[in-house]
């Protein structure tokens, strides 16, 4: 599942081993940071430099689920490419916007 917030974009699945917890996956730190300040119980981040994703978090289902709910909450805007004030950030999720408009056609 890949989930695209104003807090940041996240990439969640199962983990291999344990049924009751998943991968938080990120690009950024930040992002992972941001969402633990929204759930506190969710752990650590953990830095896998080798990994296809740099960051991870990896928590119980249920922590990921109040998490997302949160982020559901706050999500107040009524546009959310204008809701990204970070530059960068906002022109690359433009491009990934254009790039999904293809599944249209």
């Amino acid at each position: 599942m890949w989930v695209f917030a104003k807090q940041g974009m996240y990439s969640v699945v199962q983990h291999r081993t344990n049924r009751e917890l998943v991968l938080i996956r990120a690009r950024v730190r930040k992002d992972l940071e941001d969402l633990r300040k929204l759930q506190p119980t969710l752990p650590q981040v953990i830095a896998t430099p080798k990994a296809d994703y740099p960051f991870r978090i990896v928590a119980y289902k249920q922590d990921w689920l109040c998490a997302l709910f949160e982020l559901g909450r706050r999500a107040t805007y009524p546009n959310f490419k204008a809701a990204i004030t970070d530059k960068k950030r906002h022109d690359l999720l433009l491009k990934v916007w254009g790039l999904l408009r293809e599944l249209e056609k």
